[in-house]
């Protein structure tokens, strides 16, 4: 096996193990299960974080999705224009992806994870930025 064809193996593993996340976040939304939802999004967001090597990403992402399930629970079930959005982003990652565009993909990840965090802090009275900044000031937020 030459290196190209298994580095385009490896690369289709990984976005079919996202889909595989899609999927199972639209069965979620459908089904109505808000913390299926947040566990979803959770998921599809480590997979990517996680594959970057980025170390400030995957503190942040940890920290955003280390909130209880039940706590979002109100906020999915409240706005259904919210959970069409969230499925959206996540398709359109996913076609970045294929399209191995690192700068979309980096643009639509951060779009992504903003977009959550203001609408999280929309219907809450807190900051998702302030548990992340203070985690990522416990050590070095860009070290690997």
């Amino acid at each position: 096996v030459n290196i190209l064809q298994a580095l385009r193996e490896r690369n289709a593993g990984r976005i079919s193990a996202l889909n595989t996340c899609n999927i199972a976040l639209s069965q979620a939304m459908c089904d109505g299960d808000p913390c299926r939802v947040w566990a979803e999004i959770a998921l599809f967001m480590r997979l990517i974080a996680q594959e970057t090597g980025n170390s400030f990403l995957v503190k942040t992402v940890e920290q955003m999705f280390s909130a209880e399930p039940s706590f979002v629970q109100h906020y999915f079930q409240a706005d259904r224009d919210i959970l069409e959005d969230i499925f959206a982003g996540h398709v359109n990652i996913l076609q970045a992806l294929r399209e191995r565009n690192a700068g979309r993909i980096s643009a639509l990840t951060g779009q992504y994870l903003l977009s959550i965090c203001r609408a999280l802090e929309a219907g809450n009275e807190f900051s998702v930025w302030d548990s992340v900044a203070h985690k990522t000031q416990e050590g070095d937020a860009y070290g690997q």
